[in-house]
């Protein structure tokens, strides 16, 4: 897989920021100095980190007509993103995500309304096959509805293209056993995992467990994802231990979406799957050091250095 093209689906919002010394409690009121609007979306953050990380990125959903949206096609589009096959929806605002981050822990919180992402149906998808054509992998989340999910999977898999999906939100039950078995990518989290195969995950020895049963339910090259303890994945021969890289956490948010970006990017640009480990691994610990999502992503050449630093190219 060299130089293909990366067609990335699902949910696209501006972030509406906010840090404070520590996170409200239930019924509490916090007092910040801050506000910032940052582009976010779980996959538009994928398709940025992808195509700033060196990958060739084309982007499909439902879309707003708002200024908040008409900004976030800008952004996209100055990224390289190509955004041509948006869908526009009269009269509709975009995404929306309400964050809260912690700047003595970094750890964050998050509700957002998806917009007209949800509004995406398997039609769409039908409508608009070409959009596979030239391309290698679908990026794909779960903010999209299932039926929508499902229906881009079974065409990408027609089109032999490789898929590479973000658990996150878990769907209602899980995947369906004919879906999983088209999956060839997933990064399930700890809780993620556990939700997936009902085996708890707490450490390396239960991700093991975890990882080799997502195997059995057919995923071809499960990752799970350890938060501070790195990434456990399954390499279609071993299991292989993604080991972390230690830095100063200032902003969480995007850390996933930078992962599975710099993954993305770097398999279409034809690295090994351990090598394309190591550098998506890179992306998300420099991304981790930087307020937003898209905004955290990092330059290519940061991620070389942090590599050759660490003894990992």
């Amino acid at each position: 897989m060299k130089n293909t093209v990366i067609l990335c689906m699902g949910g696209i919002n501006m972030d509406l920021t906010m840090y404070s010394d520590h996170l409200p409690a239930v019924g509490e009121s916090v007092k910040t100095d801050n506000f910032f609007t940052f582009p976010g979306g779980k996959a538009a953050n994928q398709a940025a980190a992808a195509a700033l990380l060196g990958g060739s990125v084309r982007f499909f959903s439902r879309m707003g007509t708002d200024d908040f949206s008409r900004q976030l096609i800008r952004l996209e589009q100055d990224r390289g993103i190509d955004m041509d096959h948006v869908i526009p929806m009269e009269g509709k605002t975009s995404g929306v995500a309400l964050i809260l981050v912690s700047r003595s822990t970094g750890q964050n919180m998050i509700v957002y309304d998806p917009g007209p992402t949800l509004l995406t149906t398997p039609e769409d998808i039908l409508r608009n096959e070409q959009i596979f054509d030239g391309c290698g992998i679908l990026e794909i989340t779960t903010e999209l509805p299932s039926e929508t999910v499902y229906t881009a999977i079974r065409l990408a898999k027609q089109k032999g293209l490789s898929v590479m999906i973000d658990p996150s939100p878990m769907p209602a039950g899980g995947f369906p056993e004919e879906i999983c078995r088209m999956i060839d990518y997933t990064k399930p989290n700890e809780n993620e995992a556990e939700a997936l195969t009902g085996i708890p995950v707490t450490d390396l020895e239960s991700a093991s467990r975890a990882l080799h049963e997502l195997l059995r339910m057919g995923f071809r090259y499960p990752i799970i994802s350890l938060a501070s303890q790195g990434a456990l994945a399954w390499t279609g021969t071993e299991e292989y231990y993604v080991r972390p890289v230690r830095v100063d956490a200032v902003d969480p948010t995007a850390a996933g979406d930078n992962f599975l970006g710099g993954l993305s990017s770097a398999l279409s640009r034809g690295l090994s799957f351990k090598d394309a480990l190591e550098f998506a691994n890179a992306a998300a610990a420099i991304s981790v050091t930087r307020k937003g999502a898209q905004t955290s992503v990092p330059a290519y050449d940061e991620v070389m250095a942090l590599l050759k630093n660490e003894g990992r190219l």
